[in-house]
């Protein structure tokens, strides 16, 4: 599906609703093996990120029927229907 896409994440999850869960587990361990070469993941600035989105995705996954999905929430145009009649 074409469209616009938000990802779901912790800075800025206020007014986040997912829409469309999106199947992620083919790629999974190499999203999170190319993320532990920033600092930031490994928890070097405070915040436990490989903690967070590992777990996330596993629960977004049983959300969805998957073993890990991220979440999306599609721009809101994109949920307006314009019906001449029904």
């Amino acid at each position: 599906m074409r469209g616009a896409y938000f990802a779901d994440n912790w800075e800025d999850s206020a007014g986040f609703s997912a829409d469309t869960y999106l199947d992620v587990a083919p790629v999974f361990e190499r999203w999170r093996e190319a993320c532990a070469a920033f600092p930031m993941w490994r928890g070097e600035t405070g915040f436990r990120y490989n903690d967070y989105y590992t777990s996330l995705a596993v629960a977004r996954g049983c959300l969805a029927g998957f073993r890990h999905a991220v979440a999306l929430m599609s721009a809101p145009e994109q949920l307006s229907r314009r019906l001449r009649a029904l």
